[in-house]
């Protein structure tokens, strides 16, 4: 089935539109993951697989609601999915994000297929010390880099909380990063690359680079 970004929004703006049509979009999952009972619920309900076909009704927050899937609906972490290429095969270096929000005055659409992991990500510097992060191990996916003096204390603001997988390091800068926001949690400091940050894949939340 051939899609693009544009073919797409085109399409669920008519579902939007039409009052028959249940608002929902196809997504791939890349990879075994837990579904949640809600968007902030740490209950496990059920599971979907890798390369799952799902309809995905709502993103918020880094996580997507699921529909229709066997056993009951839930939540999934949102870089669990992917848009599909133009073969249908899962765009799995290719950020996907999208919103449908229904409120008073109807339905609201939005979608992004582009560099950023979330909304209002930044590439940052391309040159000289710096610290890129990546969306996926071995440095797949989105990325974004930042230089040497610069922190975050809450990757949410930039729709990357939770996200990062690995870390590349240029120029001899360093890098400390925390499992949680304002620098709590688990931390550990880098100064080499690290295709896979282990046990801490999946779960930064604040950085500085030094």
């Amino acid at each position: 089935m051939k899609r693009t970004a544009l073919s797409v929004a085109v399409a669920v703006v008519a579902m939007a539109l039409s009052p028959t049509v249940a608002l929902a979009i196809e997504a791939v999952v890349l990879r075994d993951s837990a579904v949640y009972r809600n968007r902030t619920s740490s209950t496990i309900v059920n599971e979907v697989y890798e390369d799952q076909i799902v309809d995905v009704v709502e993103c918020r927050s880094n996580r997507c609601r699921l529909r229709g899937i066997p056993g009951p609906d839930g939540w999934v972490r949102q870089n669990r999915l992917a848009p599909l290429d133009d073969e249908g095969e899962p765009q799995s270096d290719v950020p996907f994000r999208f919103g449908i929000t229904i409120g008073p005055g109807g339905p609201s659409v939005s979608i992004g297929i582009g560099e950023g992991a979330g909304s209002g990500s930044s590439s940052g510097p391309t040159s000289g010390p710096r610290v890129c992060f990546y969306q996926h191990v071995n440095y797949g996916g989105a990325r974004f880099c930042m230089a040497p003096g610069q922190s975050r204390s809450n990757f949410a603001a930039i729709g990357w909380n939770d996200t990062v997988s690995s870390i590349r390091v240029y120029g001899g800068a360093g890098v400390q990063v925390c499992q949680h926001a304002n620098f709590n949690g688990a931390c550990a400091t880098f100064n080499s690359n690290q295709s896979s940050l282990g046990g801490l894949n999946d779960q930064i939340s604040a950085a500085e680079v030094l």
